[in-house]
């Protein structure tokens, strides 16, 4: 086979997903999502034979996407890599998905945040015309650059006023951004004016939480009921689960705000019930009812929704355990204050963890000590990389807060370890 074919083939295969991304941008989203999760656990050795072959192949987009995935930003050694496949897709692909993404993002440095903004600032006057650069940079402005992100996502609207995903991540820009949550709930209210349908369901789960923001409490409640009528009506919908604890939350809220206690502690037991999705299930249910009623010292209905939570989500949420640390010892100082509150939070959350796993289900407790297990061995790593680091600017006490750290990490590690063969 000549070379010309070769690299025709090549050039073809890894074309095919931006082929396919034209007229269908979920495939080529879907596809290059796939492909980068598939990057994360390269090993040294593939990572080494990938940049061999992309020396060879500079525009295997597909070898981009797995070592932009595979790379941290928080590893010094990584870094730099990242950053060239970052800038590279900016430069060549700034309409790709994955360009769009999380993986091209940059949260840690801020001299390399601006290189690659000045590259993107460069395509979007570029490609004026094309509303997936807009959007992409948009992505990645969302968080430190709120108002190019929203000139960004404005200009995609203008380009196709008719794409309802532009119009959701203006609305999702603006529930970010502090003062305008008015903007918020309007925007995503435009969207959920259709007929009953799954779609309409899926939009609808933020729309009680955004009105409760921009104040507007009459049309939280409507629409909170509304979202519970949905649920009934999609109960086999993976996304039953976060709806319906949504819809609680906000009801429970807006009792809580008019001085009906009972009705609040209510709405936060049924915000519990039921409620196992992908998003829970990782994250947890949302806490913000439960931390009003941890006001109100309503400590027993509290618990309860966090022994729920924890059962839901394992025993590593490090929201959750704040709203219980705050029950427990009755503070409001903030565990990262000083070093000597940071020791007793990480002290009491490794004995909490502990006792709640004995008191688990067989299964359940083999699920989050597995979890756990994992995690534990993640932070000890860091920690370990964190006390070669040399820096100057390190006081005494906080290399000392770091080293204690580690060695309780580890017999933490060991106490898992033990109570895991203990269970078996």
């Amino acid at each position: 086979m000549s070379d010309f074919i070769r690299k025709l083939r090549k050039t073809l295969k890894n074309s095919a997903t931006d082929l396919l991304g034209v007229c269908i941008p979920a495939v080529q989203f879907n596809r290059s999502m796939d492909i980068a999760m598939g990057g994360q656990n390269l090993t040294k050795e593939q990572i080494r034979k990938l940049e061999e072959n992309l020396r060879e192949n500079p525009g295997d987009l597909n070898i981009r996407i797995l070592l932009v995935a595979r790379y941290s930003e928080f590893e010094p050694e990584e870094k730099e890599n990242r950053l060239r496949h970052i800038r590279w897709l900016v430069e060549n692909a700034p309409a790709h998905a994955i360009t769009g993404s999380p993986f091209c993002q940059i949260h840690v440095s801020q001299d390399d945040y601006q290189q690659i903004k000045s590259l993107w600032n460069y395509q979007l006057k570029k490609h004026v015309r094309n509303a997936k650069v807009q959007l992409n940079a948009a992505s990645y402005f969302f968080h430190q650059d709120k108002e190019l992100a929203e000139k960004c996502l404005k200009a995609a609207i203008k380009i196709s006023p008719n794409n309802e995903e532009y119009k959701s991540k203006l609305s999702h820009l603006y529930s970010l951004w502090d003062g305008h949550e008015t903007e918020a709930f309007y925007e995503l209210e435009k969207l959920c004016q259709g007929p009953d349908s799954e779609d309409l369901f899926y939009e609808m789960s933020d729309l009680p939480s955004r009105a409760f923001d921009a104040k507007d409490f009459e049309k939280a409640a409507k629409y909170a009921n509304r979202l519970i009528e949905l649920c009934e009506k999609y109960r086999e919908n993976w996304n039953y689960g976060n709806a319906w604890n949504e819809a609680h939350t906000v009801l429970g809220r807006i009792a809580f705000n008019n001085g009906d206690i009972d009705a609040a502690k209510h709405h936060l037991h049924l915000s519990s019930v039921d409620i196992g999705t992908p998003q829970t299930r990782s994250f947890g249910p949302s806490l913000d009812l439960a931390k009003d009623l941890a006001t109100a010292k309503e400590t027993s209905a509290v618990l309860a929704y966090l022994d729920a939570h924890e059962r839901l989500c394992g025993l590593d949420n490090n929201w959750a355990f704040e709203v219980r640390y705050k029950l427990d010892y009755g503070t409001e100082e903030p565990a990262t204050s000083s070093i000597p509150a940071r020791e007793h939070y990480d002290d009491c959350k490794m004995k909490h963890q502990l006792t709640a796993l004995k008191s688990r289900e067989p299964a359940l407790r083999k699920e989050h000590l597995a979890e756990l297990i994992e995690s534990t061995k993640s932070s000890i790593e860091r920690w370990q990389r964190r006390s070669r680091e040399t820096n100057p600017e390190l006081t005494e006490e906080t290399i000392r807060y770091a080293e204690r750290t580690l060695e309780a990490q580890k017999q933490h590690l060991k106490n898992l370890e033990l109570l895991s063969q203990s269970s078996e």
